[in-house]
């Protein structure tokens, strides 16, 4: 059987502890690697010079929401396919959301995260198999 990986920084001791053991330290070198990035990501201003981008004067538009369970569906990754919510645990994904025809089709968030939390977006992309699952 394979064992789950820790799934939260405090599960993994990440900057825990005055000062945190060296295995355990999340640098300027190492943050956006897994499994530091499950801290790197949020604390990102502790270690990288960052700018806040506001989003602008207008007003907010609410997505609706049209939930669908996408946790078990298969998605590639690394030579396989594993179900979705096994890929964003193993990718140390700290949160999710898919929007589809203007509605919130599923959203995750690990590791405390909040919908409303600053955090480090790095890529933006579809995944084929999200999208041929909603148009079907």
């Amino acid at each position: 059987m394979m064992e789950q990986p820790p799934r939260s920084a405090v599960e993994l001791g990440l900057m825990q502890g005055a000062p945190p053991a060296p295995e355990r330290l999340v640098t300027a070198d190492n943050w956006i690697e897994g499994p530091f990035d499950r801290w790197g990501f949020l604390h990102v201003r502790e270690l990288a010079r960052t700018a806040r981008i506001s989003r602008g004067d207008g007003p907010v538009l609410e997505l609706p929401a049209g939930p669908r369970d996408l946790a078990a569906l298969p998605v590639a990754l690394g030579r396989g396919s594993v179900p979705l919510a096994r890929a964003l645990q193993d990718s140390y994904t700290d949160g999710i959301c898919v929007i589809h025809d203007g509605h919130v089709v599923f959203e995750h968030y690990a590791d405390g995260m909040r919908p409303d939390d600053t955090h480090l977006l790095m890529s933006v992309a579809a995944n084929r198999a999200v999208l041929a699952h909603l148009a079907a």
